[in-house]
């Protein structure tokens, strides 16, 4: 149990009303602390994905949005909008048309970016 002083029941009363306030102690409350430490584990899972697309490129670069999302376990519409951020930051570029193109990866020494 995470029984500590400040998590002691307080009580409150007045002429007409009582009021008693028990807090959970199975729960942590950890404030802003919690919400960055999510936000930055969702940011480094962000971070992974695009470098697992960047590897998939690499490996094959006439590979597609679909094939993507189910060998990295998310949406295609995942993969399309980490494609955009990737496309941004001139990480990788499409060349040719959706059936026939292919991806460049900056970086990679087999491609011409």
């Amino acid at each position: 149990m995470n029984f500590n002083l400040s998590a002691a029941p307080r009580f409150s009363s007045d002429a007409n009303w009582f009021r008693d306030v028990l807090p959970n102690l199975n729960y942590a409350v950890t404030g802003n602390n919690q919400r960055r430490s999510r936000e930055s584990s969702r940011e480094s899972s962000r971070e992974s994905s695009r470098e697992k697309i960047v590897q998939l490129m690499i490996q094959n670069p006439t590979v597609t949005t679909k094939d993507l999302a189910e060998k990295i376990g998310i949406t295609p519409k995942g993969i399309e909008k980490q494609i955009r951020i990737l496309k941004k930051s001139n990480r990788v570029k499409r060349v040719g048309g959706r059936s026939k193109g292919q991806w460049i990866v900056s970086g990679d020494p087999e491609s011409e970016f």
